[in-house]
């Protein structure tokens, strides 16, 4: 790096002096043993002992000193839950340049988020399983504000899915890639209704289609919705409006044993068959 980059010159006369000074940077990256970045890590830059300047490391791990007077340096990393091989290092400038990278080992990060209902109700008791690959890595429940946390989880690529089937989810899963730590790793969920439709005598009717048995959603005040059958293209008849209650106001999902059981009262030629 020079001071200036670039100089204009005219001859004649037969000769100019061009002068240019030369600056000097130190640079480097900051990785996982994976070769993965880590980001936000301080890096000092130490001149005698004290602190002459200091640089965070970008998105891709990397960190730089720019406009450095000749002498010797040291460089280390700041730690931050991190061990770093090496420690630290000694550079001399000139030369112009030098790069120094250190790795980052024993690394962990948090991985959390809440669940709600599409209303905003949080939803507890919910089951959240934590994937690296297809091999799981931990399992936790919300709390009563919805929320969840892995912690301590080792830097890498993850996916995160909650667990219901009761229970629809957007997003189903998500992926995340730690570092940094990842807090808003947020779902809403909306229940299902899982039931049996059968005739008046008591058999049960196949392929026969719910409508609108999701986004049953109860809130701080209600814990009813409703949900719509009708015949499939096989039978005629009228569609049904059936009401779906539980103890689950707070915004619990209901167990698979409170389940409604739709009776087919409405369709007259299928209680005859």
């Amino acid at each position: 790096m020079f001071d200036p980059a670039t100089r204009a010159v005219t001859v004649p006369p037969g000769s100019q002096t061009a002068d240019f000074v030369g600056k000097c940077f130190i640079a480097g990256h900051v990785r996982t043993l994976a070769g993965a970045p880590i980001p936000t890590v301080t890096v000092g830059l130490y001149q005698g002992g004290i602190l002459k300047v200091s640089s965070v490391t970008d998105a891709n791990g990397r960190y730089y000193f720019i406009n450095l007077a000749t002498g010797s340096y040291t460089v280390q990393p700041m730690p931050n839950g991190h061990v770093f091989s090496p420690e630290y290092t000694v550079v001399a400038v000139p030369p112009g340049s030098s790069t120094t990278d250190f790795i980052g080992t024993g690394s962990t990060s948090t991985i959390s988020g809440v669940i709600r209902t599409a209303g905003g109700a949080p939803i507890f008791g919910m089951s959240v399983r934590l994937y690296q690959g297809v091999d799981l890595k931990a399992s936790v429940s919300t709390n009563s504000e919805g929320r969840y946390t892995f912690s301590g989880v080792p830097y890498g690529s993850y996916t995160v899915r909650p667990m219901s089937n009761v229970t629809a989810f957007s997003p189903a899963t998500r992926d995340v890639t730690i570092p940094p730590d990842a807090t808003d790793v947020d779902f809403t969920g909306s229940y299902a209704l899982v039931g049996t439709v059968k005739t008046a005598g008591g058999a049960a009717v196949p392929a026969l289609p719910a409508r609108n048995t999701t986004n049953i959603e109860p809130d701080g005040s209600s814990s009813s919705g409703t949900c719509v059958t009708a015949p499939s293209a096989d039978h005629s008849g009228s569609s049904r409006r059936v009401p779906v209650s539980g103890s689950h106001a707070s915004g619990r999902a209901p167990a698979t044993r409170n389940a409604t059981t739709l009776r087919t009262a409405a369709l007259p030629e299928l209680a005859r068959k």
